[in-house]
């Protein structure tokens, strides 16, 4: 039996067809691959320290009010005068 050449042209271009979306399948699973999420968790622990940061900062000036208010000085901390 001879296959018709229209029709095994066709078959090999579905054939074709389905190894570049495969090809584009394997892409997209290596692109959500742990390097790229590690950038996320990066971001993520960069904003955690600059919380850290910024939460020290305000107990320092909290403190900083209580000692104030304790000798009766009732300047703001950051005022100049």
């Amino acid at each position: 039996m001879t296959t018709n050449p229209y029709i095994r042209e066709k078959l090999l271009e579905a054939h074709r067809q389905e190894l570049l979306r495969e090809r584009e399948q394997q892409r997209l699973v290596n692109l959500s691959s742990p390097h790229h999420k590690s950038v996320g968790r990066h971001t993520i622990a960069q904003c955690g320290a600059f919380l850290v940061v910024v939460g020290t900062w305000l107990e320092r000036f909290e403190q900083q009010e209580v000692k104030l208010a304790a000798k009766g000085d009732t300047r703001h901390p950051l005022q100049e005068c």
